[in-house]
């Protein structure tokens, strides 16, 4: 049974040194089988995809618009849901249009992380079997 992480990077861009400690905490779940990143690659000043690709994401790209971060993953997610067998998402994202998907994953008891920032959705929060601030989750380690 595997770990799954999906990122909104059009939510949350994270240092190299945040996304290698969710890496480790996703190592320390089990065994990590899908990560995934969703952007809008060709906006983006700094090539981030290039240092997310070395830590082995996927980097799918998404055409402008609203959403379309959100929605490519929301069904990257439900396709690898389908086609493997997960234990856990990790969701790295503060948006609450993840919200319906966290039930989906919850009813096919699938254990939900979601890692934020101060501004994550009140009900993205809560609906998460576990939550972690990304600022937080690095001082553990520091």
């Amino acid at each position: 049974m595997g770990i799954a992480i999906y990122s909104d990077w059009q939510n949350i861009r994270a240092t190299q040194s945040e996304i290698k400690r969710i890496l480790q905490f996703a190592e320390e779940q089990g065994s990590v089988a899908v990560k995934c990143v969703c952007a809008q690659w060709r906006r983006e000043k700094i090539r981030h995809d290039a240092m997310l690709h070395q830590l082995g994401f996927d980097c799918l790209h998404v055409p402008d618009g609203k959403d379309n971060a959100d929605q490519k993953l929301i069904d990257h997610c439900r396709h690898q849901v389908e086609t493997l067998t997960l234990q856990t998402v990790i969701l790295i994202s503060d948006d609450g249009g993840f919200v319906r998907l966290i039930r989906e994953l919850k009813l096919k008891g699938i254990r939900v992380i979601v890692i934020g920032t101060s501004n994550c959705n009140k009900r993205l929060k809560n609906l998460a079997h576990e939550y972690y601030s990304i600022s937080n989750l690095v001082q553990q380690v520091a």
